[in-house]
Formats: structure tokens, sequence, C-alpha cells
């Protein structure tokens, strides 16, 4: 069993994909309690067991524990200490904002874009800043090359 189906308790190929039987994808919360269902936390046996009560009408729900054991593994921070909390709704510090801005300058601004395209789900706060200071400067180094080019 690759992974148990959060709806329907039915076998799924990917803890992250659609299940053939009921058609549900996870999102949000449930994208926890998918990787919770899946061989990355349970065993075979723990795995037919949950399989079987879901498909018998038990919805899971797992602690705050082990949804922030899900969290961690789903979104794993190298960059913060022990304890330390990590928002992934954070803004980005002036630090990175002025290195974003040199990238998208000295560079090409596709460092901008690639980094708005990664973090729009995980980091929504983070990915309009970087859309917000990319796009402008895109806009102006495209017109400045169309002018250099036609004139």
């Amino acid at each position: 069993m690759n992974a148990v189906c959060f709806s329907c308790g039915q076998d799924k190929d990917r803890p992250m994909g659609s299940c053939r039987a009921c058609g549900q994808k996870p999102v949000g919360e449930e994208r926890l309690i998918s990787w919770l269902l899946s061989p990355s936390h349970l065993g075979q046996e723990e795995l037919e067991e949950a399989s079987a009560r879901i498909a018998a009408g038990t919805f899971p729900k797992p602690s705050p524990e082990l949804l922030a054991e899900a969290r961690d593994a789903l979104n794993p921070v190298p960059h913060t200490r022990v304890g330390e909390h990590h928002d992934p709704d954070a803004a980005l510090s002036f630090k990175r904002l002025a290195l974003l801005f040199a990238a998208n300058l000295l560079a090409t601004p596709l460092v901008g874009l690639t980094l708005w395209w990664f973090w729009r789900q995980r980091r929504p706060v983070a990915a309009k800043q970087a859309l917000r200071l990319t796009a402008p400067m895109a806009i102006a180094l495209m017109l400045g090359w169309i002018f250099l080019f036609f004139r």
C-alpha cells in the first residue's frame, strides 16, 4: 500500500496525489493528514488498519502533535534553530528584499519570478513581495531593451 486516501480509505499511488476511487486531492490541512496516512509515517499494517477505519466512516482526527510532526516533515526549514517556530506567512526581511532587488537588477528578473512561482502556495506573503518587487523591474528592463534595439 502506497498511501491511504483521507476521504474514502482506498489505496493511492502518492500521499499528495488524487484518489482514483473518489477523486479527492488533499489541500490545506488535508495534506498533513495525507502524509500521516503514508508509509513515511505508518507501517504496512497500520496503513491497512487506517484504510479499514476510514472506509467504515471514521474520519481521521490527528492530535496537534501529529499535525506538527507532519508539518515539519512536509515543510523542513533547515535555517531555523531547534525550538524556533517558522511562520510560512512571514514577510521577507529588508536584507532579503535587498538581495532580491540586487539579484533582479544584476542578474535577471527571472530570479524574482522563480521565487514567486515556488513560494506562491507555501509562502504567499513572501511570494507577493517578490512579485511586487520583480514585476516593475522586469517591465522596466524589457522596455529598456526594446528601446535599445528599436531606436
